[in-house]
């Protein structure tokens, strides 16, 4: 594994305080122009993190809502407080509170869900979900474009573009 991975992946390392609560302090000083406030999108991951601790591996999040609520300082560190809002066979739904200094300063809400299952009511199946934990199923086929090679510089299109249209 490499310096940056390793880096990376010491985000995502929390101490258990008690049981649904994690802590960190490893919050790094990643937003551009702030020496002391978080970037929103490691709080984000830490607070996702901190879910999936309290799920099954075979759980994956599909649908997430969060909010940001107050700056979250770097220089302390911030508590992850799950709430175990359902706990299904195959969906489980978690509320995770980043706080700091007692005041909740980032909420996120968090859908799991078992891929590949298919419920059923008798013999009828009333439900299936066969896909990849990972598959893009609300996105369109990428059209063809062409290779970026192909494609003209802009100091050859804004003359061609001036031209076409003085000409209509």
């Amino acid at each position: 594994m490499d310096d940056y991975e390793d880096r990376a992946k010491r985000f995502f390392v929390f101490e258990q305080v008690e049981p649904d609560v994690f802590r960190t302090s490893n919050l790094g000083t990643l937003r551009q122009g702030s020496a002391k406030a978080a970037y929103g999108g490691l709080i984000f991951a830490q607070a996702l993190a901190a879910a999936e601790n309290t799920v099954e591996e075979k759980l994956k999040p599909h649908a997430m809502h969060s909010f940001f609520i107050l700056n979250v300082d770097t220089s302390l560190p911030v508590q992850y407080h799950v709430r175990r809002v359902r706990d299904g066979r195959s969906f489980c739904t978690r509320t995770v509170e980043a706080v700091q200094e007692g005041k909740i300063a980032f909420i996120l809400q968090v859908s799991f869900h078992v891929f590949g299952v298919t419920l059923t009511a008798g013999s009828v199946a009333i439900y299936s979900v066969q896909l990849e934990p990972d598959s893009a199923v609300h996105q369109d086929v990428m059209p063809v474009v062409p290779s970026w090679k192909e494609l003209k510089c802009m100091s050859d299109v804004i003359p061609w573009l001036k031209t076409e249209i003085a000409e209509g």
